[in-house]
């Protein structure tokens, strides 16, 4: 049995691991990005997003198969409002800024997060289908081949990858396996965490498990701002936001069409959504860079989302 001290002791210690552990990740894509010459951004969004994204897929295939796949658009649209307003605001706040001062960095890279609302859009019929869930899964994708064809442009030299390229690539799979692990860990621990406290349903649906899954994003961005590669910082984001809301919510959607009951139940996170992103692109978009007060009204939107999300449910 847990008790409340070891439980803290253990989390402490797998954020702890967890950053170790996000470092080598970012030393390996920086070698691996130099070797095949594709962007930092090209590589964390096909790479980092996805295995930082892991837990939300558990989640979302484990209800689906258990024919609750609503419990997965939750679950994916809570983590991303996670990302762009708890993760963004707290990276911000303790970076004091974020710059984005790399070419890739203009307000264009931001609007791949027009994608990430169509499962709203689906829905607002009551439902999201198998083919509209096949169509979210070939959004990701697109969005996917956009991103390594942009970086492929930008790549001046344009040499094709050798075998030596790839020298980088096992140790970058292993430290990879080991963040998804260290994922699961924590997220269990959370849950035992909010049992032990005893901690309502809805408050640990909201504060444990979004922070739980999004913990792994929130590490990383860190690393990387101290590593100094803000681009792989904006490319996790980006690209777990995508993942969740496309990828996620569509193979969700091609396992068990997603049934909301009443369909009006869509209306208040798509308002709530909508309007985190719409104050993170434009804070990002005026002058390339994410103060500290900007991640601080970031971290309140954040708080508003979880008191509207208890109040309603």
């Amino acid at each position: 049995m847990w008790s409340l001290l070891s439980l803290l002791v253990a989390i402490i210690i797998s954020c702890f691991v967890l950053g170790v552990v996000t470092k080598k990740i970012i030393v390996s894509l920086d070698r691996l990005s130099r070797s095949i010459g594709l962007s930092h951004f090209a590589l964390t969004t096909m790479v980092v997003s996805l295995a930082t994204s892991l837990p939300e897929l558990t989640v979302a295939i484990s209800s689906s198969v258990k024919g609750i796949p609503s419990l997965a658009f939750g679950n994916a649209i809570g983590a991303n409002m996670a990302n762009l307003s708890l993760v963004m605001g707290t990276t911000a706040i303790v970076a004091h800024s974020i710059y984005f001062y790399h070419q890739n960095h203009s307000p264009k890279l931001f609007y791949p997060l027009v994608f990430t609302f169509f499962p709203f859009l689906f829905s607002f019929d009551g439902s999201i289908s198998r083919l509209e869930g096949l169509c979210l899964i070939a959004f990701y994708f697109i969005f996917l081949k956009t991103a390594i064809h942009s970086s492929s442009q930008t790549n001046q030299e344009n040499k094709p990858p050798s075998v030596r390229s790839f020298r980088s690539l096992p140790g970058l799979l292993f430290w990879m396996f080991c963040l998804v692990i260290l994922a699961q860990i924590i997220v269990r621990l959370a849950q035992l965490l909010s049992a032990r406290l005893d901690l309502p349903v809805a408050l640990v649906g909201i504060f444990v498990v979004s922070i739980g899954t999004t913990l792994p994003e929130l590490i990383f961005n860190l690393r990387a701002l101290k590593l100094n590669h803000p681009s792989m910082a904006t490319a996790n984001i980006i690209g777990s936001c995508l993942f969740n809301a496309n990828f996620i919510l569509g193979l969700s959607a091609v396992i068990h069409p997603i049934v909301f009951n009443p369909p009006s139940l869509v209306f208040l996170p798509a308002v709530e959504y909508f309007f985190a992103s719409l104050v993170f692109v434009y804070f990002v978009s005026t002058k390339r860079r994410l103060d500290a007060w900007e991640g601080g009204v970031l971290l309140v939107l954040f708080l508003y989302y979880a008191v509207i999300e208890l109040v309603f449910k």
